[in-house]
């Protein structure tokens, strides 16, 4: 398929210009000189950009479970939340999917986060209009969910893996105090709830380098 979009503000290479945008077999083929070929989709002034790429989205959680306690099934939202990002000028999304302590996430346990990650990879096959990715976030201190990482990684199911670090009284969290200000509500945790947790990771965190080095020599 052979065709041309034509608009008075095209970017390209930096600059936003007049152009005309050949496209063949849904590839732009060429970028050509405003109205210097015959016939064209005359787009007007219309902004024509390269589809963005979204390296880390949170967006499917809040697609599933838009506020607590009303979830939709994952397949459904994953086609809703496709449309959203076509609409937006996204082409390419990395859906940021994290394997948290399963003590402390709950509803991102290891299965469902495992879930999550099949139906993006299966719905992509055959539904999507974006290229939906993964990008799987691994806590230092979730050691169940290496099993499961790893077999997803053999199914080919995750583009891109990065290592997390929340460790109360560190880097995103300076302060005990401001690692309970979040995870408090977030989490609906008592004091004493996050202080058993809060003493767990930091224990983990010490024996947790042999069990990353395993995950990182796999991939």
């Amino acid at each position: 398929m052979h065709f041309v979009l034509r608009s008075t503000r095209v970017l390209s290479n930096g600059i936003i210009a007049p152009a005309d945008i050949v496209i063949h077999n849904d590839y732009i083929a060429a970028i050509h000189p405003y109205r210097t070929i015959n016939s064209g989709h005359d787009l007007g002034d219309l902004l024509i950009v390269p589809g963005f790429v979204d390296l880390h989205s949170d967006s499917i959680e809040k697609e599933i479970e838009p506020r607590p306690g009303a979830s939709f099934p994952i397949h459904s939202s994953i086609i809703e939340l496709d449309k959203k990002l076509t609409m937006s000028g996204i082409t390419t999304i990395f859906h940021a999917v994290a394997f948290n302590d399963e003590s402390l996430s709950k509803n991102r346990a290891t299965e469902t986060a495992a879930a999550i990650i099949r139906q993006i990879s299966s719905d992509n096959q055959t539904l999507l209009g974006a290229d939906n990715l993964i990008h799987a976030r691994y806590e230092l201190t979730s050691f169940n969910s290496v099993s499961t990482i790893k077999e997803l990684i053999a199914e080919n199911r995750v583009q891109l893996l990065s290592i997390t670090d929340h460790t109360p009284g560190q880097g995103q969290f300076q302060s005990i105090a401001k690692w309970k200000q979040f995870h408090l509500p977030v989490y609906d945790l008592s004091d004493h709830e996050a202080d058993t947790l809060i003493i767990q990771k930091q224990k983990d965190k010490y024996k947790s380098h042999d069990i990353l080095q395993d995950l990182l020599d796999f991939v």
